[in-house]
């Protein structure tokens, strides 16, 4: 069942429509997801001013976030790897988004607020600081790839049966920037960051890698 404030969005169709193609394409290519059913020629169902997707049953549960090992970080990378070796292209370069927060300023409305956050933003400053420094390097450093990707790889967005893991809710599919999630981890759900270096040497060695794109420049 949909969201009924976020389907009265102005491009929430267009975004959900793009989503379904390339679930497709990532079915017909043998990636371990979970599709929406088609029925009546449409995967988007509605009744009434409700919608919802109708999925076939998927043995398995959801990882525990404090349970999630470097094995399922390297399992959820190279599936992840995956879907980005399917099509990748160059692109024009792109203007980063650079983030830049009052850390300090942050932390002083806080205090007068006498907020439980202020005392770890005043201890934590200096870290906040270098990590929003390094989150901007990271993000002008992207390559200029474009491939097909999931953004929303939540630990409640992957299913594991048997040590295998299947992605559930598909609706973030897109075509993105390489590396963008990673590079904008501060408010994207990743999952990674129990295990970010298993994850992303899986990524890289099964995606763009594995496909021959680097080497050959395609």
């Amino acid at each position: 069942h949909l969201n009924p404030e976020i389907m009265k969005r102005p491009d929430v169709h267009e975004n959900y429509a793009r989503a379904e193609k390339i679930e497709a394409i990532l079915e017909n290519s043998g990636i371990s997801i979970v599709p929406a059913i088609v029925t009546g020629g449409k995967k988007m169902q509605r009744i009434d001013d409700q919608y919802f997707y109708v999925f076939r049953w998927q043995q398995g549960k959801i990882a525990d976030w404090n349970h999630i090992s470097d094995e399922m970080c390297l399992k959820a990378g190279n599936l992840l790897g995956k879907i980005h070796a399917i099509a990748p292209r160059n692109i024009a370069p792109l203007t980063p988004e650079i983030s830049s927060i009052d850390w300090r300023g942050y932390g002083l409305r806080e205090k007068e607020e006498n907020a439980a956050v202020a005392s770890l933003l005043e201890e934590n400053e200096d870290l906040l600081v270098c990590a929003e420094n390094e989150l901007n390097k990271a993000r002008a450093s992207l390559p200029a790839v474009s491939c097909l990707s999931n953004e929303d790889m939540d630990p409640k967005n992957i299913m594991w049966d048997n040590g295998s893991p299947w992605m559930i809710d598909l609706e973030c599919l897109d075509y993105g920037q390489l590396f963008a999630p990673v590079a904008g981890c501060e408010d994207s759900k990743v999952y990674l960051l129990p295990g970010m270096s298993a994850f992303l040497g899986a990524d890289i060695t099964a995606g763009l890698f594995s496909s021959g794109f680097w080497q050959t420049g395609k």
